[in-house]
C-alpha cells in the first residue's frame, strides 16, 4: 500500500473514532438545558455531527477499500498531486490551501463588524477564485445566493443569531432578524 493511501486509511480509522466517541460522549456528558426552547438541543446536536462524521469515515474506508480489492495501478496524476502539484481536474497545492486559510482569518475578522452576509459573499468569492473559478456568476452571484441562503435558514427557520453587521437597517426593514 503506497504511503498516500495509508494517510487515507488513517484518516478514515481516525473519523471513525471521533465519531463514535462523539455520540457515545454526548449520551453521557451534555446535559440537556431546558432554558430555551430548542428543537434540537446540545445532545441532539451533538448526535448528529457525531453520526455525519462516522458515515464519513466509514464512506472514506469503503473508498480504500474498494481501491485495495481492485489492486489497480496508483493515479499517476493522484501522486503527483499529493507531491505537491495541482492536478489541472483538482486544484490543491499547498499555496492554494495557505490562501484558503489566510481568506477564513479575514472571514473570521470580518465577520461581526461587516455582518454574515457580505463578509461570507466575500468569503466564498475568494475561495472559488483562488480555486480557479472567474466570471460574475461563480465569483458573485452563487456566492451571494449562499450566504442569502444560509442566513436564512439560520436566522429565520432555525432561530439562529447570525451577525447583521453593516446590513442591520435593511434586514429589519424586511422584517427579519
Amino acid at each position: 500500500m503506497t504511503r498516500y493511501r495509508w494517510t487515507e486509511l488513517a484518516l478514515s480509522l481516525f473519523l471513525l473514532i471521533v465519531g463514535a466517541a462523539t455520540v457515545v460522549g454526548a449520551r453521557y456528558t451534555i446535559a440537556e438545558l431546558k432554558v430555551l426552547q430548542d428543537v434540537v438541543g446540545a445532545r441532539g446536536f451533538a448526535y448528529v455531527v457525531g453520526t455525519l462524521v462516522f458515515i464519513g469515515g466509514l464512506t472514506l474506508l469503503a473508498m480504500q477499500l474498494r481501491k485495495a480489492i481492485s489492486a489497480g495501478a496508483p493515479d499517476p496524476d493522484a501522486a503527483k498531486a499529493e507531491l505537491g502539484g495541482d492536478d489541472p481536474r483538482f486544484p490543491s497545492s499547498t499555496g492554494r490551501a495557505f490562501a484558503v486559510f489566510a481568506a477564513l482569518a479575514v472571514y473570521v475578522w470580518l465577520l461581526k463588524p461587516a455582518g454574515y452576509i457580505p463578509a461570507t459573499v466575500l468569503f466564498v468569492g475568494a475561495g472559488t477564485w483562488i480555486m480557479g473559478g472567474r466570471g460574475v456568476v461563480r465569483l458573485f452571484l452563487y456566492p451571494l445566493a449562499y450566504a442569502i441562503g444560509t442566513y436564512l435558514l439560520f436566522d429565520t427557520v432555525l432561530g439562529v443569531r447570525i451577525p447583521d453587521g453593516v446590513l442591520r437597517p435593511f434586514i429589519r426593514a424586511i422584517g427579519l432578524g
